[in-house]
Order: structure tokens, then C-alpha cells, then sequence
């Protein structure tokens, strides 16, 4: 939606896998990998080298029938076509599979310290077993769940990023000034 003002804010995003689908796990690396926290390679040149952006979140689902991954922020319009050129660069390295030894053991480190921080109250407890013996064929432990963390390749990372992020699974959604191309 066009209209005019200083600040553009924005969401790109991507279709990935249902809970039980085949990336298990390399969702949550590449999410950690990007910007998960406070880390990662978007927040890295966005933020940190270029100051373009002025907040970020980036997230992934993973529901019965469909998942995503999604970047949003806010930036100066006038920096609108460069952040998203900067963003398509750093997707483009992941599906080239340019991802460094230490950069995957960082965001494998990250998911998981999230998957202990996430099942500290009994709701959380709950809920992480509660879905698995709702929704999956057997319910995971969670030894079994940093295993699968461990077990992530570059390799798989290279793989899953080919299969989902392509132009034709890419959804944007712009608030300000920005032209359609």
C-alpha cells in the first residue's frame, strides 16, 4: 500500500514445512541463522553496517498443514530497495550454501538454549509435549530434539533454503512509499 511518508515498513516471508515435515529443525537454524537474535546475518549488515533498519523480527511456524519464515521491518523509504536487495543477497548465500563452520555452530548453540529457555514453566512443558501427542506420530524427548539440532548439516541448510526460498514462494508486503518492481 503506497502512501506517502519517510518510512517504509515492510514483511517478506516464505512458505516452508508442516510440523511433520522433512526440515524439522533446519527452519529453526536458518531462523537463527538470519537474525534470531541478536545475531545473525540480516541484523548483522541491516543494522550493524548499514544502519538501514530502524527494528526487526524475524519468526518461523510450522502448523498441521503449512509453515513460513518471515523478516519484518522498518526502514527509511528511501532505503526500502536496498534493504530488500540486501535481504534477497543473504538468501541467495544460504541457498548457494556459503555458510561458515562457527555461523552454523552459533545458531545451532542458539536453537538449542531457546529449546531449554521455551520448556522452563510447566505451560511451556505442556505444550511442548502436548503438541507433539496431539499432532506427530511419537513424541520427542529433548535429548532427542538437540540431537536433531546437532545432527544439521551446511549441506541441509543449502538444501532446504534451494526448496523454499524461491521467487515464486516469496511474499511482500509494503507499507509506504516503494514502487511494485
Amino acid at each position: 500500500k503506497n502512501f506517502e511518508s519517510k518510512n517504509s515498513h515492510f514483511i517478506i516471508g516464505f512458505k516452508t514445512h508442516q510440523l511433520k515435515g522433512e526440515s524439522r529443525g533446519a527452519i529453526d537454524i536458518i531462523n537463527n541463522l538470519l537474525g534470531g537474535s541478536f545475531a545473525g546475518r540480516l541484523i548483522d549488515r541491516l543494522r550493524d553496517e548499514g544502519g538501514y533498519i530502524f527494528n526487526w523480527e524475524i519468526g518461523q511456524e510450522r502448523l498441521i498443514d503449512a509453515g513460513y519464515i518471515f523478516f519484518k521491518s522498518a526502514c527509511n523509504s528511501s532505503n526500502l530497495t536496498k534493504v530488500i536487495k540486501i535481504i534477497c543477497e543473504e538468501l541467495n548465500k544460504m541457498k548457494l550454501g556459503k555458510i561458515e563452520k562457527e555461523e552454523l555452530l552459533t545458531a545451532k548453540n542458539q536453537a538449542i538454549g531457546n529449546l531449554s529457555l521455551n520448556t522452563e514453566t510447566t505451560d511451556d512443558y505442556c505444550r511442548w509435549y502436548g503438541t507433539q501427542e496431539f499432532f506427530m506420530e511419537r513424541v520427542r524427548g529433548m535429548d532427542e530434539e538437540v540431537e536433531i539440532y546437532k545432527s544439521i548439516s551446511t549441506e541441509k541448510i543449502h538444501v532446504i533454503s534451494q526448496k523454499h526460498f524461491r521467487f515464486d514462494n516469496c511474499y511482500l508486503a509494503v507499507l509506504g512509499k516503494g514502487e511494485e518492481n
